[in-house]
């Protein structure tokens, strides 16, 4: 249901993660209810990011993550993920429909000097 693309993210700078949700013929809808977790490549919760819940989620949204939520251990490009769950209503199948999805994207390790 959500489409995103992500670039990859500077090691603890500002990221955003937009996407914009469409039903199941394309059309953009706002889903009924969301939250999102953080995850690393261990599928472990980032920086107490989990679960978090979007109030009122719109047709288009964005994830703002900053700092350690963009933290790296060493030197290497890792992927972080976000799993986006809630649910929807179709105007075919109509409400209380779930959905499950996730994004992902690197992070850049910032030159050491």
């Amino acid at each position: 249901m959500p489409i995103a693309i992500a670039d990859p993210a500077i090691e603890q700078s500002t990221y955003e993660v937009e996407f914009t949700f469409v039903d199941e013929d394309g059309n953009a809808v706002a889903p009924d209810t969301m939250t999102w977790t953080l995850h690393d490549g261990d599928l472990k919760p980032v920086n107490d990011q989990e679960a978090v819940s979007i109030v009122t989620p719109g047709q288009t949204e964005v994830i703002l993550l900053s700092g350690d939520d963009l933290a790296l251990a060493g030197n290497s490009p890792i992927t972080r993920y976000i799993l986006l769950e809630g649910t929807y209503t179709s105007a075919t199948h109509g409400g209380g429909l779930p959905f499950r999805d996730q994004i992902s994207f690197g992070i850049e390790p910032l030159l050491k000097i």
